[in-house]
């Protein structure tokens, strides 16, 4: 096998979202988060709309993209990922867990609506 084909297949392997359809769209986002932050200017690129998504350590990109795609019936732009690491007090028993965030960009004139 050429070491192009072996890219092609990564690349084929990478884009598929495995841990959607082995575990369930329910189980890659946890919560919807809404903070002063999640909504400043600055974060905005180009003033498209971007939310913030808890999400399970072990999804990708391409699996937050797919879920919120399907569940909010938009199209996503951009999926930015960061894991915010444990903290804990030395004086207390009070641990933070480790969490990962999605900031999800959609297009301009499209938006999620959270009212039930």
């Amino acid at each position: 096998m050429a070491y192009r084909d072996i890219l092609r297949q990564r690349a084929r392997k990478n884009t598929q979202c495995n841990r959607v359809f082995s575990h369930g769209i329910a189980s890659i986002i946890k919560k919807f988060v809404v903070t002063e932050k999640g909504f400043n200017a600055e974060i905005k690129t180009d003033s498209n709309p971007v939310y913030v998504f808890y999400v399970d350590m072990a999804a990708s990109k391409n699996d937050i993209k797919y879920v919120v795609e399907s569940v909010y019936n938009v199209s996503v732009q951009a999926v930015k990922t960061l894991i915010m690491p444990q903290k804990c007090r030395t004086n207390r028993w009070i641990v933070r867990k480790s969490l990962k965030k999605a900031y999800v960009t959609l297009l301009a004139w499209q938006e999620i609506s959270f009212a039930s």
